[in-house]
């Protein structure tokens, strides 16, 4: 591992190679901007050092099953010694492939009429005698399960319950999915939990106030601010409370666009005042920085059903009024006047839906904005 940080995640990584090592496989649900793909790229080169063998797929833009063994395939193929057992094992199989043209490759057989999932029982029974432990990591897996869906469920259905089929007949294969929606809530909206009970669920958390200190503080090493800073008395407790959510992403945006106005003392830093942090939010808040907000709502318009996106961008509406967010009775009297059919319960499932994306919390028997940044906006711009 790299020398110990506040915010490498090294307890996060230490835990989930734990799961892993036990024989678990886990579903990684983490909303956007918080750093699960670096976090997963860097388990997975501490899981290499202990002598593990990992693949790491991304699913994002992929749209058919066939795809995502494909690629699979293709990582497998990048390593030569890997890809040779995995071969024969694949041409013991299918001994009709064996003489025919790209008999060399696993993705041109793949691509010879076989079926995609009796080859990749034959990869991943490759996998299981290689001798080795093996993790394969796939990000983004819930909005795949989730495009597939609209337009086949009982495929998704297939395709979810052939992956469990996969990971109970090969325990020297684990496997850790990640996604920015739950698959959970992909599960309950098209009836897959069976597919998924297996699987130990591992929630990653935005940075506490600790690991975002430290990590600006690395920012500021690594020379990506646009001036050294460090924080005066109060800034970085304004800097924290309005963030809200310390998430990387908004962590490194802030502090990127914060102009320091006192100038450098003795220790050759400048010093970042309350104003200034509140300077570079007002900054962040015009339309021109709009692109940094643009995935939000098009996670909303894209991945739900257009009379839900009408609810739930009107529950957004009504919690972005307020930092400290809205009780359940007062979203549901506001939320019902918009839409008098809709029940206590159908207000529920669209909260859990916004909780699981990220956009909100529960707290103190209040729904409320994780990230104070993106609650103005919204206020701002989208209410």
């Amino acid at each position: 591992m790299s020398a110990p940080r506040a915010h490498h995640r090294h307890a996060e990584r230490r835990e989930l190679a734990r799961l892993l090592e036990s024989g678990r496989s886990v579903q990684m649900p983490a909303p956007r901007r918080i750093g699960k793909t670096w976090l997963v790229k860097e388990l997975a080169q501490d899981l290499q050092a202990e002598g593990w063998l990992t693949i790491f797929i991304d699913l994002q833009g992929m749209r058919t099953e066939r795809e995502f063994f494909r690629t699979l395939c293709q990582e497998i193929e990048k390593r030569q010694d890997l890809h040779r057992s995995a071969l024969a094992h694949v041409l013991g199989r299918f001994r009709h492939l064996k003489d025919g043209a790209g008999a060399g490759s696993l993705v041109q057989l793949l691509t010879q009429g076989v079926d995609p999932r009796a080859f990749s029982e034959s990869l991943i029974e490759s996998l299981d005698g290689n001798g080795k432990k093996t993790v394969i990591l796939i990000d983004e897996i819930s909005l795949f399960a989730q495009d597939l869906a609209k337009t086949d469920a009982d495929a998704t259905r297939a395709f979810l319950y052939h992956l469990r089929n996969l990971r109970e007949a090969n325990r020297n294969v684990r496997w850790l999915f990640t996604g920015s929606i739950g698959l959970d809530v992909i599960a309950a909206r098209f009836g897959l939990q069976g597919a998924l009970i297996d699987m130990d669920i591992f929630e990653l958390r935005p940075f506490d106030r600790e690991e975002a200190r430290a990590f600006v503080e690395e920012l500021r090493e690594q020379n990506r601010l646009h001036a050294p800073f460090e924080f005066g008395e109060g800034a970085f407790e304004k800097f924290a409370a309005e963030l809200g959510w310390l998430a990387p992403y908004y962590l490194d945006l802030l502090a990127r666009t914060i102009r320091p106005t006192c100038p450098r003392a003795k220790s050759d830093l400048a010093t970042a005042t309350i104003a200034d942090v509140e300077t570079a939010i007002e900054k962040l808040l015009q339309p021109s920085q709009r692109g940094h907000f643009a995935t939000w709502r098009e996670h909303l318009e894209k991945n739900f059903p257009k009379d839900q996106t009408a609810q739930l961008h009107a529950i957004l509406g009504i919690t972005s009024e307020n930092a400290d967010g809205e009780r359940i009775d007062t979203i549901l009297a506001r939320y019902g006047g918009e839409f008098p059919n809709a029940t206590r319960r159908d207000l529920m499932d669209r909260l859990t839906d916004l909780s699981s994306g990220g956009f909100l919390e529960e707290a103190d028997e209040r729904w409320r904005f994780r990230s104070g940044l993106l609650r103005r906006y919204w206020a701002r711009w989208l209410k």
